[in-house]
């Protein structure tokens, strides 16, 4: 039995594989942070481990935990850029969609075949406010267990496209201010002033900026904005001009 590490030794090795692991996470790319597949799963619990081992062992250097987790890093970097370009990689690592329920009939076989049971099946289509797989017109397992269902066009619900109709388009807000901070390349892409910011935010009754929580504005001109609970209140003073 070793001795056990000294506290502040502890507190930099944490800190060092703290931000290490920021880094790599970040390396890895969005992918994997946005959607935990199994590999992604089995990696990071890897990682998180070595780095785990080499924070707690005091008799072990720091480049013992680095070379482990920058190895299995460099591996799923490799990987992943491999299942970009490679159908083949991707389709040995990750599997294929699986088509589980044609025209309102369930396939039992695919189902055998993916140890899916009818239960975990039905579960999913209720989740999706459907009772009945007869309402699905196709319902297909995807590489990463979530069922994606279509249902059949009688039971969908009706679509402006459906009625006719041509609603306009949904239009994104910029925010120009968070949390008393402007961003000024939010407000130069809005095609908007300093001037016209200060000047709708003291016609809401605000002194500056430094009072707002949230301001955005849409393409059309549309002004969202909500205070902080103890912004400072001055006298509302008319619009200016400024764009």
């Amino acid at each position: 039995m070793g001795s056990p590490p000294s506290p502040l030794g502890l507190f930099w090795k944490t800190l060092f594989f703290y931000f290490l692991l920021v880094l790599v996470l970040r390396l890895m790319g969005k992918r994997e942070l946005a959607r935990l597949s199994p590999l992604d799963l089995v990696v990071t619990i890897m990682i998180a481990d070595a780095a785990i081992i080499a924070i707690e062992e005091d008799r072990y250097p720091v480049w013992t935990g680095v070379i482990p987790v920058t190895t299995i890093a460099l591996a799923e970097i490799g990987l992943s850029w491999g299942m970009l370009k490679s159908e083949r990689i991707r389709r040995w690592v990750e599997g294929t969609p699986t088509l589980v329920i044609s025209r309102g009939e369930i396939d039992e076989e695919k189902l055998r075949s993916l140890r899916y049971n009818l239960d975990e099946l039905l579960s999913q289509l209720r989740e999706k406010q459907i009772p009945d797989p007869r309402e699905v017109e196709f319902a297909v397992l995807e590489t990463g267990g979530k069922l994606s269902v279509f249902p059949k066009a009688e039971k969908r619900p009706a679509t402006p496209q459906d009625l006719g109709m041509a609603p306009p388009p949904t239009d994104l807000a910029i925010p120009l201010v968070r949390d008393g901070k402007v961003d000024d390349k939010a407000l130069e892409e809005a095609g908007k002033s300093r001037k016209w910011l200060e000047a709708q935010i003291q016609a809401h009754g605000l002194k500056g900026p430094e009072d707002v929580f949230l301001l955005t504005v849409d393409r059309k001109g549309n002004l969202f904005l909500q205070p902080k609970a103890k912004a400072g209140k001055s006298e509302p003073s008319p619009p200016g001009e400024g764009s």
